[in-house]
């Protein structure tokens, strides 16, 4: 009986040794061999071998798992990190994105959709959340419009511009960020640019100029200043010159 229990003992410290050798191919404990052993451990072995090749087990799961995640998150930052949605200007006749390069300080202009600027081509912009989906290499990338550089300094407003010869445009959505101008670009040659700023007292005061350009000069047109209540729609008229907006909520 001694000696069966003895080479019982030593087949199990045998398995064990053969286990912790060959980890990274069967390190299983819910190999049938362990299974049979494990229920006659009192009596055969020595029952904290098993809890140390479980515990190195899960050391070597949790390192891999965190080094695949490390590989991911530092490779996702890179790609977000190269380009930024800097801004939009949507009409019934036009849709028109605006991205930066944040390390080379270069922009990309106004550019539709099915255009690239650094290697990154524009496929579609979801409006409600604000967010343009990107192809680079082959691999979809979602990136959100920038936050402002200040606490609440974003502001989306859709609207309506008149400009010379009775020439209506409904429908214009755009993003704003108080202390930056935006651009809503009409034609080629024509565009209304808008600065936001919040005052002292909380109110919304809004600069805009109405901008054409000729024989490749800039010509002011018209530049009035509105100030309204916060979260207000504001609207002017000047003649030929005016526009409508409502923030968006």
């Amino acid at each position: 009986m001694k000696k069966n229990i003895n080479t019982k003992k030593e087949s199990d410290e045998a398995l064990l040794k053969e286990l912790h050798s060959n980890w990274q191919h069967s390190c299983d404990l819910h190999d049938p061999r362990i299974s049979e052993r494990l229920q006659n451990t009192s009596t055969h072995c020595d029952q904290s071998d098993y809890w140390r090749l479980a515990k190195f087990t899960s050391m070597k799961s949790n390192f891999i798992f965190s080094w695949l995640t490390l590989i991911f998150v530092v490779f996702s930052s890179c790609l977000r990190a190269e380009i930024e949605f800097s801004g939009f200007s949507i009409s019934p006749a036009s849709q028109l994105f605006f991205m930066s390069d944040k390390e080379g300080d270069k922009s990309s202009g106004w550019f539709r959709i099915g255009q690239s600027f650094r290697g990154y081509t524009l496929k579609s912009f979801d409006k409600n959340r604000e967010i343009i989906t990107v192809q680079k290499d082959g691999l979809d990338l979602e990136i959100r419009l920038k936050e402002s550089k200040i606490k609440d300094g974003k502001i989306t407003i859709q609207g309506t511009v008149s400009i010379g010869n009775n020439q209506k445009i409904e429908g214009i959505r755009v993003s704003l960020f108080i202390g930056e101008e935006s651009i809503i670009q009409f034609s080629e040659s024509t565009r209304l640019a808008i600065t936001p700023t919040r005052l002292a007292n909380g109110n919304m005061k809004y600069s805009t100029k109405f901008i054409t350009t000729t024989e490749g000069k800039e010509v002011i047109l018209a530049a009035p200043v509105l100030v309204t209540l916060p979260s207000s729609p504001f609207s002017l008229n000047m003649g030929e010159y005016g526009y409508s907006f409502d923030p968006q909520k």
